[in-house]
């Protein structure tokens, strides 16, 4: 349930059409999925504003280009000193619109996020509640549940907007050239479509590698869609993903029975895919 500073459900704020919406979006593209229902809800709630992303992994921005959910991207650039300078040009870039409402899906640990968000000018803030004294920088404050899915945590905050009609699984979007791609891809490595295909990505950025799961899980859970199901794994990512899919393969090859994979990089994307 949100809880604000000085604002209430009943404001007619809450209810006046909004012009210009920014999302702060700092997390991978998996998270993105689980928040794309709420996004679509924003959107369709809001058809004529323009969404601003202000994203720390472009690869988000790059996967919902082009779907109408967002109208413009700003990066928000990494914590190293070379990037100082770039991210202050983006920062008081951003300082120099007024948005109606400015979302943080973020759960930061720290505080940094908070006061940027506190500096730019906005009408209605929402983020969710750290029970410290940057909460303060919002106006309105939503509870994480840390035993409730992901995605239902972000519904609260289409919900809130006037009960955004919500539809639960994500619309993914592919366009044809991203097809074409998978067709080449497809062709080009003998994966057919015989048998069910089920992609795995086994890593995550360097800021989440304490998450990352240990490569022999994946291993084993390879080995049981295998021959408990009989699908078609294929194993994928980018360049930095090419020592965890190795240690995969190792690991498959120490089990007796296991399939052979053969791996190939394809315009950029590391990729294993079964033999046979």
């Amino acid at each position: 349930m949100a809880k604000s500073r000085g604002i209430n459900k009943s404001d007619n704020s809450v209810n006046l059409p909004a012009q210009r919406i920014l999302i702060v979006f700092l997390s991978g593209i998996g998270n993105m999925i689980l928040f794309l229902p709420t996004l679509q809800a924003i959107r369709d709630k809001y058809p004529n504003a323009k969404i601003v992303l202000w994203a720390k992994e472009m690869v988000v921005y790059e996967m919902i280009n082009n779907t109408g959910l967002i109208d413009e991207a700003y990066p928000y650039y990494h914590k190293k000193f070379s990037n100082l300078f770039r991210h202050a040009f983006v920062y008081l870039k951003l300082r120099k619109k007024k948005y109606d409402i400015i979302i943080n899906t973020f759960i930061e640990q720290g505080y940094k996020v908070r006061l940027f968000i506190a500096g730019l000018r906005g009408k209605m803030k929402l983020g969710y509640r750290t029970n410290s004294l940057t909460d303060h920088c919002y106006t309105h404050l939503f509870d994480y549940n840390v035993n409730e899915h992901e995605s239902d945590n972000h519904f609260k905050i289409a919900k809130y907007l006037d009960d955004c009609a919500i539809k639960r699984s994500p619309d993914l979007c592919l366009q044809d050239e991203e097809k074409e791609f998978a067709r080449r891809l497809f062709a080009e490595n003998n994966i057919t479509k015989n048998r069910d295909i089920i992609g795995l990505h086994p890593g995550c950025s360097d800021f989440l590698a304490y998450k990352r799961w240990p490569a022999e899980r994946f291993s084993k859970v390879i080995k049981h869609l295998c021959f408990d199901y009989g699908v078609q794994p294929v194993l994928f990512g980018g360049s930095n993903e090419e020592n965890i899919v190795k240690i995969i393969q190792s690991e498959l090859r120490t089990i007796s029975g296991s399939p052979v994979f053969r791996s190939f990089l394809f315009r950029g994307v590391f990729s294993t895919s079964l033999i046979g």
